[in-house]
């Protein structure tokens, strides 16, 4: 595809050392993003736990109404 010819150049064949290396780079990106994303929904559901905790009957109650309208800002969305 148009990736590959882009990282895989016949001028670096036959061992592809930097599309090798591109590729690894891609790889730790993605496991980096993915711990940042990690920590970011953990955070959130904390966040809403919190806010849960702090409310009244009432305040669930209206919470748990509102809940499909307000979708993932919602204090009972969980990630």
């Amino acid at each position: 595809g148009v990736w590959g010819s882009q990282i895989y150049r016949a001028t670096d064949a036959p061992d592809y050392h930097i599309g090798n290396i591109i590729n690894i780079v891609f790889a730790a990106t993605a496991v980096c993003l993915w711990f940042i994303q990690k920590s970011y929904y953990r955070y959130r559901n904390a966040k809403n736990e919190r806010i849960w905790a702090r409310l009244s009957e009432a305040g669930r109650k209206r919470a748990e109404m509102a809940a499909e309208v307000e979708g993932n800002e919602s204090v009972l969305f969980r990630f």
